[in-house]
């Protein structure tokens, strides 16, 4: 029995053929996309490189007088879900091979026995503030199915006995061929997708220096609802405070400090505050106004009564307190003060003996003329006299501080407080009374 490839020589020759025939690639290095896919076929040592075009339609392998043919199988991996102006890279088997446009395919060849896993980019950028992300970045195909294939094994045997092939005409009568039907069973591929799907992401960008309570900031799917809030006053110190104004949300302002936006684009929510700053209005008298908190750079409007008692003796000469100045320096009452920081103002007064004066004047002025008027009438002498035996009477005395006047002086050094001073002054004034 002799078979086709019966001969050494004609079996390497094919099998070298085989292994190193020629494939066409494509070797422009374009995206690969949807209009136009790529294709990735086998090389000799088994790597993946891209292939020129569709595969054929079956693999066909001659040995030995048998010819076996294995249907060949694509695996198309498809990207879905950004623009094709994007691209991702494709791992197969953790090798770069092509990158993909958003709407492409690539194509690969594939047999019986292989497994393959492919891999994708887990973000891909896109505009500014913009991204898309694949939730899954990995597949792995399956392995081919197991099938009977038959193939024909072609024998030749002498159909003469030997004698009759010793005349040379019929020398051509050599063999009469036959074929063997032989069974068995290969894995062959099958054709299987996959789709690796991205999902648009916006960028949210919170700038709140006051903290609060705020989504933080990051990547979020596009269409997705991410909440703001922030505290309505932030108290910095005592007499400090920053105020909310707005979120600014790409330059638009929402007077809320809580709200709720879409991220069907890219986000910069800044908290705007504005800053509050305390200013105290103290007087001893006269009622001020204007205590209470002022935007920093405002103008805070302050006003006293001009007048006040004295609380002492003098007050029943007509004695006073008038308004002199502020401890900031302004002059007029009422006054505009700048806030540029917080402020305690302090209305100063002054005593006003002017009219206590007069009464004085006006007094001597009856005396001296009760005295000229006495002389001429003849009573000048005794009353001279009598004026110089009082005068020589009196000796010089020390002048006296009322309560009064001891109280407003302890109270101005600080010894005592303001509460105090103003109840030990009602009390005084009900003893007078």
């Amino acid at each position: 029995m002799r078979t086709l490839f019966s001969s050494p020589v004609i079996v390497a020759v094919i099998l070298v053929l085989f292994a190193f025939a020629p494939i066409p690639v494509r070797a422009d290095g374009t995206t690969c996309s949807s209009s136009s896919p790529c294709y990735f076929g086998y090389n000799t040592s088994g790597t993946y490189i891209p292939w020129a075009g569709p595969f054929p339609s079956y693999w066909s392998e001659n040995y030995q007088g048998q010819t076996v043919k294995v249907t060949t199988a694509t695996i198309t991996i498809s990207i879905q879900g950004f623009p094709s102006d994007y691209s991702t890279t494709l791992l197969a088997d953790g090798k770069s091979v092509a990158s993909i446009a958003g709407g492409g395919t690539a194509k690969f060849q594939i047999k019986g026995d292989d497994i393959h896993t492919y891999q994708v980019d887990s973000y891909v950028s896109g505009k500014s503030g913009e991204r898309f992300y694949a939730k899954g970045t990995s597949w792995t195909s399956e392995k081919g199915k197991d099938v009977s294939v038959t193939s024909y094994t072609e024998y030749y045997s002498p159909y003469y006995d030997w004698w009759y092939y010793s005349y040379p005409d019929y020398s051509w009568y050599y063999y009469y061929p036959y074929y063997v039907p032989t069974t068995q069973t290969v894995t062959q591929p099958f054709d299987q997708s996959y789709t690796f799907t991205y999902e648009n992401q916006y960028q949210l960008t919170v700038q709140n220096a006051q903290g609060g309570t705020s989504s933080p900031s990051g990547w979020y799917a596009k269409g997705s609802s991410v909440s703001l809030s922030t505290d309505p006053m932030v108290q910095v110190t005592s007499d400090t405070r920053d105020m909310f104004v707005a979120w600014n949300l790409n330059g638009a302002d929402v007077n809320s400090p809580q709200t709720t936006i879409t991220m069907d684009q890219s986000y910069t929510a800044a908290a705007v505050y504005h800053k509050q700053y305390y200013v105290e209005v103290k007087s001893d008298y006269g009622n001020p106004t204007g205590t209470g908190w002022y935007d920093e750079g405002s103008k805070a409007t302050v006003q006293v009564e001009s007048e006040g008692p004295t609380h002492d003796a003098w007050q029943a000469l007509g004695a006073k307190l008038v308004f002199d100045h502020w401890s900031v320096g302004a002059t007029s009452n009422p006054a505009s003060i700048t806030v540029d920081s917080p402020k305690t103002v302090a209305a100063i007064f002054r005593e006003d003996m002017t009219t206590p004066t007069v009464v004085i004047i006006l007094l001597l002025l009856a005396l001296i003329a009760a005295a000229v008027l006495a002389r001429r009438r003849g009573i000048g002498t005794n009353m001279g006299t009598t004026l110089t035996k009082t005068k020589l009477k009196l000796k010089p005395q020390r002048t006296e501080e009322t309560p009064t006047q001891i109280l407003r002086k302890r109270y101005a050094s600080g010894e005592i407080s303001r509460e105090e001073y103003q109840k030990t002054l009602k009390d005084l004034d009900h003893e007078k009374a």
